[in-house]
């Protein structure tokens, strides 16, 4: 007997059906009942290729026993792939700011394309194009590729060797590993770039002149070069306060470094700040040049000759604060003055302890962060207060970071000043009238606030004051370049 057209037409559908299970290239529609950040899962190979619409997109994959789970976390939705089925991934990410995280031992190459993003590698080799953005680029282990692209991103490659490329944009590169496989390219403007270095150093090519290069060949701390997110002997504290881990805080804020980050706390190493203030005001790349983020929840310090890696815990009152003991946070929960105060209380002395930092003179700031042409001078060499505000508008005009020190009141004059006793203040502007004669000075306390009187805002941290009234107090003007 004959089949008939319907036995025919069954046939072919189940065919197609089967036929189709086996195809190289399937792709799952993901446009459900959930309105998901992922669009589609696709199979080329043994390639996944995870494809993310223009929203944020948050994607990890990882792998247990016989399966490899792909995890939106953004929605909490989560697919199951037959291991066997799968050997490397791929993500290509939309116009939002994409995070696409690799937890497992296959490789996997990434496209963050448009919006700030951060593509984290596995442990075997990977290959990442950030795109147009701000991107963080961590290749983790293996030899890994990286490419920032466009934008300010920052590529730190880790374990292996690898190949980083900065291209457009002012980035910052780091292939500190405690080896010397890694070659970086910087790219296109001033980058910053932290690198290996011993009997030789990771290679670097295509560098401008006015890229700021680090060679760290160990940490005068004994921290290793692993970069792994391990724990680092803590400074001592005083009168005994703990230590608490502040993590997912940004090392700078989005505008960089300013004076208005420096928040005192219970340290008297006033000079200290007052000095980081300083710099903040005259040259903030100073400091992004010698205070990066590893990216592992711990920070790179250079101060003098040294290199410094610090993790962050930080000194607290009790478990349950949320603000360090010392130095406060800065803007939008900025790290940078707590972290380069710790690094500090390794560096002065040697001691490793807070202690160790309190009192001084700002110069020491200055001198830390690289300072050529200081200057520590008394108030009375000047011979007149005309001459010491002359003094301080030459350096202020010279973009050099100052800082004035009072100890005592020596005159009536004096005694009417808006500043506390035994302690330092950042120049931050210098006021002359039409005939170029020094009226006033606006100085930044470093707790914050004024301290004691006020110009109009307590809370401000800026006083006003007059060259007589310096002049009119025993004190001394520290100052440079940066």
């Amino acid at each position: 007997m004959l089949p008939t057209f319907q036995d025919l037409l069954s046939f072919a559908r189940k065919t197609t059906r089967r036929r189709g299970a086996k195809r190289e290239l399937t792709i799952e529609s993901l446009e459900c009942r959930t309105l998901l950040s992922v669009q589609s899962l696709s199979i080329e190979g043994k390639k996944l290729i995870i494809q993310a619409d223009d929203s944020a997109t948050n994607v990890s994959v990882s792998q247990r026993k016989k399966a490899i789970f792909v995890d939106d976390n953004g929605t909490s939705s989560r697919w199951k792939k037959k291991k066997k089925t799968v050997r490397e991934f791929e993500f290509r990410g939309g116009n939002g700011n994409d995070q696409f995280t690799n937890n497992t031992s296959f490789s996997s190459s990434a496209y963050g394309n448009n919006g700030d993003d951060i593509l984290i590698g596995g442990s075997s080799s990977d290959y990442f194009e950030g795109g147009f953005g701000d991107d963080i680029l961590l290749g983790m282990g293996g030899d890994d590729d990286l490419y920032g692209q466009e934008g300010v991103d920052q590529i730190n490659g880790r374990e292996g060797n690898d190949f980083l490329s900065g291209g457009i944009g002012a980035d910052i590169l780091i292939s500190i590993d405690g080896s010397t496989g890694d070659s970086i390219d910087p790219g296109d403007d001033i980058d910053i770039v932290w690198i290996d270095s011993g009997s030789s150093s990771d290679s670097v090519f295509s560098s401008s002149g006015q890229d700021n290069i680090q060679y760290v060949s160990g940490f005068a701390n004994g921290a290793d070069r692993s970069l792994d997110g391990d724990r680092i002997n803590d400074p001592r504290t005083n009168t005994g306060e703990t230590y608490k881990t502040f993590a997912n805080r940004p090392l700078f804020a989005s505008s960089g470094p300013t004076p208005e980050d420096i928040n005192q706390g219970y340290l008297g190493d006033c000079y200290f700040l007052a000095g980081l203030s300083a710099i903040a005001k005259d040259s903030p790349q100073a400091l992004m040049n010698s205070i990066v983020d590893f990216n592992d929840g711990t920070y790179g310090v250079r101060l003098g000759d040294n290199f410094y890696r610090v993790d962050n815990d930080l000194p607290v009152f009790h478990s349950y604060s949320t603000s360090p003991a010392y130095a406060d946070f800065g803007a939008e929960g900025s790290m940078w003055v707590a972290i380069a105060e710790k690094a500090f209380a390794h560096y002065r002395t040697g001691a490793d302890s807070y202690g160790s930092i309190e009192g001084g003179w700002g110069v020491e700031a200055n001198l830390a962060f690289g300072a050529t042409a200081t200057g520590n001078r008394d108030f009375l060499s000047y011979g007149s207060a005309g001459a010491l505000a002359d003094k301080i508008y030459t350096e202020w005009s010279n973009n050099n970071a100052i800082t004035i020190g009072f100890l005592s009141v020596r005159t009536s004059a004096g005694s009417t000043a808006p500043l506390i006793m035994s302690h330092m203040y950042t120049v931050m502007s210098v006021v002359r009238d039409g005939g170029g004669t020094v009226t006033s000075l606006v100085l930044r306390n470093p707790w914050g606030v004024d301290g004691t009187g006020s110009d109009g805002n307590y809370y401000d941290g800026l006083v006003t004051v007059t060259p007589d009234q310096i002049y009119g107090i025993w004190g001394r003007i520290n100052w440079g370049q940066v």
